[in-house]
């Protein structure tokens, strides 16, 4: 019979770890479920699960474990939680279970809270069999929160919006790509460990799964054909919270970027743009419509020292100018869409860390022989790059 004893402080805060991968709005056993199991060793196992993800922690038991293997009763999550938070934090936590009635009891309460579970209808903790890749989190980090500019919350479908990290000896290159709006970002670090390997994942699934690793130093990542399993160490918390965290989601098949090396070391010269010129002009031709920056499509036009952006509307074509910080050889001419330019411009460092005044750089790779990438990033940087293609060269499945 699964009996066991735990802080309730330490049951929270495993809970707080796994239910990135559930609704916590279902009322149904078997949308989103928890499955808790003693180990006989004095570790709880637990994981969640909405049939498609899988979270997973381990707490620390505080007394009452059987010392052989036990498990609770699958129970719906949000009813769950509710039940444990409910609970005052300095409390310890008893929970009894026989075949599907589950007993919760605290301190000096007489009569137990009673919730009642299921033993049957639960997809199992996926086995993952693959290569392992190790990578310390900040490369990953740093590459993500700008990332959140390309890969959008609402994207309907993987195919718009997946993360691809790859690994190649020492170097790790992250790639968030959005090919509904042809935007995509790269973000380039060296790790510590020797690894090759290759993983892709619906990006959406996975900035919501890298709540789990908060405090985390180096991820491990295995892959199978069909599942990704990412765990680490939390090495800031004590014995007596959660010391290991995993989570598992289908791998992407598709026609995704596989060598975007290529595409930015293609690029031979950048143009130098004044970021609060461009700002000010984008300002200035969407006055006409609705003084909003990112508003349908412009003509973009770099030729030697000058940058000239043309956007025509149903009140006519307003242009404007102004000069680049350098001169270039070759002309960069492209309809863009301005809501994706805009975007990017707003993860650049906006102060004159590079120099006086504010600048970006923008260069042209002729990677793919029938399409144009541009490639935009802060001036100095060589780790971090965003690549727009035009508008009239966008594809749905190879940005």
């Amino acid at each position: 019979m699964f009996n066991i004893q735990v802080a309730k402080k330490d049951l929270a805060e495993a809970l707080s770890y796994v239910e990135s991968t559930v609704g916590n709005n279902s009322q149904n056993l078997g949308d989103d479920c928890i499955s808790i199991k003693d180990l006989g060793t004095n570790i709880l196992d637990i994981y969640t699960t909405n049939g498609v993800e899988f979270s997973r922690a381990q707490v620390v038991l505080t007394s009452g474990s059987s010392g052989k293997v036990e498990r609770m009763p699958y129970v719906n999550f949000k009813r769950f939680k509710a039940m444990i938070e409910s609970i005052p934090d300095n409390e310890y936590i008893a929970i009894k279970a026989t075949v599907n009635d589950i007993e919760i009891n605290y301190g000096t309460r007489k009569k137990p809270l009673k919730l009642t579970g299921s033993t049957n209808g639960i997809v199992p903790l996926p086995q993952v069999t693959g290569n392992v890749i190790n990578i310390n989190k900040k490369i990953i980090e740093q590459g993500l929160s700008q990332a959140c500019t390309i890969i959008k919350d609402n994207g309907s479908n993987a195919l718009t919006n997946c993360v691809r990290i790859h690994t190649d000896a020492f170097n790790v290159e992250m790639t968030a790509v959005d090919t509904k709006d042809n935007r995509m970002y790269v973000h380039k670090g060296v790790t510590t460990e020797s690894n090759n390997g290759d993983v892709v994942i619906e990006a959406n699934k996975f900035k919501k799964a890298f709540k789990l690793f908060t405090n985390f130093n180096d991820l491990e990542f295995e892959c199978s054909p069909s599942i990704i399993k990412v765990s680490g160490t939390d090495p800031t918390l004590s014995s007596q919270m959660v010391i290991k965290t995993e989570y598992y989601s289908r791998v992407l098949t598709g026609n995704y970027p596989t060598n975007v090396s290529a595409m930015f070391n293609n690029v031979t010269e950048f143009a130098v743009v004044n970021k609060d010129e461009l700002k000010a002009s984008l300002i200035r031709i969407n006055a006409i419509e609705d003084n909003m920056i990112g508003s349908g499509t412009m003509d973009l036009h770099i030729d030697k020292n000058l940058v000239n952006i043309a956007k025509t509307s149903q009140y006519g074509i307003v242009e404007d100018s102004f000069n680049l910080e350098n001169e270039i050889g070759s002309p960069i001419i492209e309809t863009f869409k301005a809501k994706p330019l805009a975007e990017v411009l707003k993860n650049f460092t906006d102060n004159g860390a590079y120099g006086t005044p504010n600048t970006f750089e923008i260069g042209k790779s002729n990677a793919n022989s029938s399409s144009n990438y541009y490639v935009l990033k802060e001036t100095g940087a060589t780790g971090s790059m965003f690549l727009i293609t035009g508008f009239g060269s966008a594809s749905p499945t190879n940005p």
